[in-house]
């Protein structure tokens, strides 16, 4: 379903912007929705659902920003959650990981933003 979703979000986008200025389009929608820009954003209510608050620009949850920080090599292999909380409300280190997991389609960290995006598109 959302797969379905987000590839009418994208052809709908598509038409207007080439697909580089369509990641950044889509990203800064999807950062809005999250954060409102506030890069000192937190989200405690998460904690009801995951046992964790998000934060930052993405709401990245700790542990989603460490070991996508590992795996698109925005941190060292060895850094730990304490190491990466370090860096979370660094838009920098937002931003280019949630590049990494957008540029790889994994669109579900932000569901929620991505189906009121689309839901506003239509």
């Amino acid at each position: 379903m959302y797969s379905t979703l987000l590839i009418g979000l994208l052809l709908f986008f598509a038409i207007e912007v080439n697909a580089q200025e369509l990641n950044v389009k889509l990203a800064d929608k999807v950062m809005m929705c999250e954060s409102g820009g506030n890069v000192y954003a937190r989200n405690d209510n998460d904690k009801k659902i995951t046992g964790y608050s998000s934060f930052g620009l993405f709401q990245f949850q700790p542990s989603t920003f460490l070991k996508s920080g590992i795996r698109y090599r925005v941190f060292p292999e060895w850094f730990t959650i304490t190491d990466a909380m370090r860096y979370i409300y660094r838009p920098e280190y937002q931003g280019a990981i949630a590049h990494g997991l957008m540029a790889d389609n994994e669109w579900f960290h932000w569901k929620n933003c991505v189906l009121k995006i689309a839901r506003a598109a239509l």
